[in-house]
């Protein structure tokens, strides 16, 4: 970034007017810096620590901690939480008492009112490096009424690359959808598209030697969706359907196999990966650009780019690197459809893997 012009009311530097530089742009060699003065946070982040479930956990002084979850640790305190992190809401408080009693723990007695931006901004006993009494760590369940966006989608046990068995990536598991009388053509033909396939054959539904989470079920696409995430859907889990009682597809053309964010700061962002007969591997950053993102994006279900990233933002990958100089106009559906090099010709190492900022969609349907 380089001309960066904030009003000062923004909430994020990305909001803020500014140009988007190259490596090298900046000719005067000065990186900018600031100084804050408060109780401002230098990291925060979920782990899950069981379904749909996450620890609040929060870096400072260059160290991980925890925060008690003692009397005072409630809804309004979730509520920051999570939309600190780019969920919209939250809709349960939780806790984890799994950590020793030598656990670091930074904050403990959060008072939040509900409004605040951050929780280092909430009335709270403020990073004293201790032990919670009561044994209970803060958690938070996030809800994301704006988007369910999944992190990933695939095609498992396939016979061939372009047919298996649906998956979708969600709080950092791979979960089944379940076909139930509502799996149709309709639902196939926006799974295809969506991994870059010029359409669906057919539907398939079988018992599976597979366990795990189902994600999704009654789904109901009317078919010129751009992700699965976007089509009706009963948001379900490990349990509710048939056991092993998986939905599949067919495909025709060509296409990605998977693709999905990787090391992301949260469920909206991360290195963009795609695998292809059967193998992992990035996207070279030559070229990458807003459309480029707009189309990942939205392939996975978000509404829009919040942000293009270059040069490994989000960490370095491994594997194949498979696809370079990627040039979509914004406007195709899947990441498969834009203009680049043939698959596996590039001129790149994993110090230039591409990533995205999504943004979440408002125009889904749910029925919870």
């Amino acid at each position: 970034m380089s001309n960066v012009q904030c009003r000062g009311n923004e909430k994020s530097i990305l909001s803020c007017r500014h140009n988007r530089s190259q490596q090298g742009y900046c000719f005067q060699g000065i990186q900018a810096s600031v100084v804050c003065e408060g109780y401002g946070l230098q990291g925060i982040r979920l782990i899950e620590t069981k379904r749909h479930s996450s620890r609040v956990d929060i870096f400072y002084d260059n160290q991980w901690g925890l925060v008690c979850a003692d009397d005072e640790w409630d809804l309004n305190d979730a509520r920051v939480v999570c939309r600190q992190l780019g969920y919209d809401n939250a809709t349960h408080i939780s806790w984890d008492s799994s950590w020793k009693e030598s656990a670091t723990v930074w904050m403990s007695n959060v008072q939040c009112r509900g409004n605040e931006t951050s929780i280092s901004l909430c009335r709270h006993e403020r990073f004293k490096q201790g032990n919670c009494s009561i044994g209970k760590y803060a958690g938070v369940i996030c809800e994301e009424k704006s988007g369910y966006g999944i992190r990933g989608i695939l095609l498992r046990d396939v016979i061939k690359n372009s047919s298996g068995w649906v998956t979708v990536l969600k709080y950092g598991h791979w979960g089944f959808v379940c076909p139930d009388d509502e799996w149709d053509l309709e639902d196939a033909r926006v799974v295809c598209r969506q991994l870059g396939y010029d359409n669906a054959m057919n539907t398939k539904e079988a018992y599976t030697t597979f366990i795990g989470h189902v994600w999704m079920s009654n789904v109901q696409c009317r078919g010129n969706e751009t992700s699965l995430s976007l089509c009706r859907h009963d948001r379900i889990f490990e349990g509710t359907c048939a056991p092993r009682w998986h939905a599949g597809v067919t495909c025709e053309g060509d296409g990605l196999q998977w693709i999905r964010l990787v090391g992301g700061f949260w469920n909206k962002s991360g290195r963009v990966e795609v695998s292809i007969d059967e193998e992992w591997g990035t996207v070279c950053d030559d070229d990458w650009d807003m459309e480029d993102a707009m189309v990942v994006c939205r392939e996975l279900g978000y509404q829009r780019a919040l942000g293009s990233r270059e040069r490994s933002f989000f960490g370095r990958g491994s594997g194949t690197i498979w696809m370079d100089n990627v040039v979509c106009t914004g406007d195709e559906t899947s990441l498969a459809d834009c203009t680049k090099n043939p698959t596996g010709v590039h001129n790149c190492d994993h110090s230039e893997d591409a990533g995205v900022i999504c943004a979440g969609n408002t125009n889904n349907h749910f029925r919870f």
